[in-house]
């Protein structure tokens, strides 16, 4: 009785439900939708205060992040492929 669920010689019918499906409708106040949403401005202003924070949180916990200069210094010395490797031993 191999593929008794699955039988070829059956027809796949497709059923639809009898009920009329009808799409919600509600009545939406656009008048709140400033108090809902946030606007660019906000977002802006927003974003200012998470920088404040994250510095003075750094801070509070002395971490220091390494100034612009230090980055470009840092990139500028570090080795990229293997020539620069093999160059850099070779000073050594």
């Amino acid at each position: 009785k191999k593929g008794r669920f699955f039988s070829a010689s059956k027809k796949k019918k497709v059923h639809f439900a009898p009920i009329e499906v009808r799409p919600f409708t509600y009545a939406y106040d656009y008048s709140c939708d400033k108090d809902v949403h946030y606007g660019k401005d906000n977002i802006a202003v927003m974003n200012k205060e998470r920088f404040k924070e994250a510095s003075k949180l750094r801070r509070q916990r002395n971490i220091k992040l390494p100034s612009r200069q230090e980055r470009e210094n840092a990139a500028k010395g570090k080795a990229c492929d293997d020539a620069d490797i093999a160059k850099r031993t070779s000073d050594l």
